[in-house]
Formats: C-alpha cells, sequence, structure tokens
C-alpha cells in the first residue's frame, strides 16, 4: 500500500513533474530542504537504498526520469547523490549502473548510510555486475568465476550442490 502511495503522489508525470519534493496542505514543490537541485528531489525520495527500492521504483518511470532529469546533470551531482542516485539508474540500466558505480573509486564520498558494496549489491539484484561478454563463468572454482574470485573453494557449485549468487 505504501509503495502505491508514493508512485501516486511522489512520482508524478507531465511536462514539468517527474518526482515531488514536498507535499503541502494544498500544494507540492519540486524543492527539497537540501536545496532546488532536481537530484536532491529524487534522491531523497529513493533512499535509503534497500531491497523495497525496487519496488517503488518501475523500469519506464526511472527510464523517463533519468533521460529528461538526471543525465543531463550527472556531471554537476556531488558524490554522495551520484552514490544514491547510480541505484536508480540500475532499475533502468543496470550495466551502466555497474560501470558507473566502478567509477567510484578511493577517496569516493558515498552518501553517509551507503558504501560501495551495498551500492554494487543493489545494482547486481538489478541485473548488473559487469560480467564477461563469455558470461564470466568458468567452472566450480569462486576463483574461475569473475564476481566470486574473492571466495574460496567451490562456488558454482559448492560442494553441496548450491549455485551461490555470485555465480
Amino acid at each position: 500500500m505504501e509503495v502505491v502511495g508514493a508512485q501516486h503522489y511522489w512520482q508524478t508525470w507531465g511536462e514539468k513533474e517527474g518526482m515531488v519534493g514536498v507535499v503541502g496542505d494544498l500544494d507540492v514543490s519540486k524543492n527539497t530542504w537540501f536545496g532546488d537541485k532536481i537530484w536532491y528531489t529524487y534522491g531523497v525520495n529513493v533512499m535509503p537504498i534497500t531491497p523495497a527500492t525496487e519496488r517503488l521504483l518501475s523500469r519506464s518511470y526511472v527510464e523517463k526520469a533519468w533521460a529528461r532529469d538526471l543525465e543531463p546533470v550527472w556531471g554537476e551531482m556531488e558524490e554522495s547523490w551520484k552514490s544514491i542516485l547510480v541505484c536508480m539508474l540500475a532499475v533502468a540500466d543496470a550495466d551502466l549502473a555497474w560501470k558507473r558505480a566502478m567509477e567510484m573509486g578511493d577517496g569516493f564520498q558515498f552518501d553517509a548510510g551507503l558504501s560501495k558494496g551495498v551500492v554494487l549489491w543493489f545494482i547486481e539484484r538489478q541485473g548488473g555486475g559487469g560480467e564477461e561478454e563469455d558470461g564470466g563463468g568458468g567452472g566450480a572454482e569462486c576463483s574461475a568465476n569473475k564476481k566470486c574470485a574473492a571466495l574460496a573453494g567451490l562456488c558454482c557449485p559448492t560442494e553441496k550442490g548450491v549455485n551461490l549468487e555470485c555465480c
């Protein structure tokens, strides 16, 4: 019920709308208490990044919002907002989101509620992961699979016959 309400009242779409920042008794505004940048409005409505985020955001909504409002200003965004909004991008284009997240190197300023690990986890849930063109799978050994390489032993499948999520 909350997801339906959020989509109806906050995720609007018209000539000028896209995401509402503040709802009052008789008015709505795109601004937030962070300021008037469009990425603040989207960012405060996307966080926190949790499994519920993928239920809140539809692919078609994100595609429109990203193309019209967010991609044109990606270079202007503060790093902490990029770390939130790259997760939003993953709903529409997980591979591009993965590429952008991997560019968030040492010293990148993630939002206080995020880490690179959480960002990559969320993007991977949307189908991103930077696999090689051959799929990245190379056998049961963890080291033979790009996304499992940090693990030891058998991963794809394990000794008990279970494929780990990194396979």
